[in-house]
């Protein structure tokens, strides 16, 4: 009878051993178990925006990120997610494949604060454990409009729409007279040809149009377009030969554009 309950003893202490949940990080000096291996994790991050700015954006700091390990569509047991400044040296994983996923902001259409940016990495893990470096790109194009102060002169109100694949049928991104230099981030494919409207009040007819804009974006982009008014006659303040010149980011390659109104719209 004894040796009964020993026996059971030992085969309990056997079984214990094997129910360690998944993300144990507990794995200093422990040689891993047979089907369990261990994998470190690190994470690059780099949105691609090209500017000029000499402080750093929360995006660029790598220990703002979110770092999840998934399989499937959810996150592996209850503890496989931390920002990136927690994250253990070292976790304990059975054997298996993984997807490994960082990411930072809100994967949204169109953000105002901050762009999104994301890495996702599939990994098999086994015995001999592995190292797996997660490399973060951002999905946006960041935009900012701009117009020129002459607007005024000639526009009793003017705004530009863009509206980008990702946005659902009544959304689209607006810059109106009042929100000059506003910066948004918007989801895009790349070269992505966005659906781009300038809209125009004449100061002088109180006649109103719409031009459509040659706008194409690509993640990673940062485009400033500043409008203003061309031409005119300006001695008696009239709107003869009026146009709107669009000048693009001159960080980029990009040329001048010159959209020009007939009077006779107005």
């Amino acid at each position: 009878m004894r040796r009964i309950k020993k026996l059971k003893t030992l085969v309990y202490a056997l079984m214990g051993t094997t129910l360690i949940s998944a993300c144990s990080s507990d794995a200093d000096d422990v040689i891993s178990e047979a089907g369990k291996g261990y994998v470190s994790l690190s994470v690059q991050a780099d949105a691609g925006f090209q500017t000029t700015r000499a402080a750093s954006e929360d995006y660029e700091d790598v220990n703002n990120y979110t770092v999840q390990i998934l399989q499937g569509d959810k996150i592996v047991g209850d503890s496989c997610e931390w920002k990136y400044s927690k994250l253990p040296d070292e976790i304990e994983l059975p054997n298996g494949t993984y997807t490994f996923k960082a990411f930072y902001g809100k994967d949204n259409a169109v953000n105002t604060e901050n762009p999104y940016v994301e890495g996702v990495v599939e990994k098999t893990i086994n015995s001999n454990g592995q190292n797996v470096e997660i490399s973060c790109s951002t999905t946006d194009a960041k935009v900012t409009v701009a117009f020129d102060e002459k607007m005024d002169e000639y526009f009793s109100d003017y705004s530009v729409v863009f509206k980008t694949k990702a946005m659902s049928s009544n959304e689209s991104c607006i810059w109106t007279k009042d929100e000059a230099d506003k910066t948004y981030y918007l989801k895009v494919e790349n070269n992505e040809k966005i659906d781009a409207i300038i809209k125009l009040t004449n100061k002088e007819t109180k006649q109103s149009t719409e031009q459509k804009l040659d706008v194409t974006l690509s993640p990673g982009l940062n485009k400033l377009y500043t409008f203003e008014p061309t031409g005119g006659n300006e001695e008696e303040g009239g709107s003869d030969g009026l146009g709107i010149k669009i000048t693009i980011d001159k960080s980029t390659n990009d040329k001048e554009v010159d959209i020009i109104i007939p009077s006779t719209w107005f």
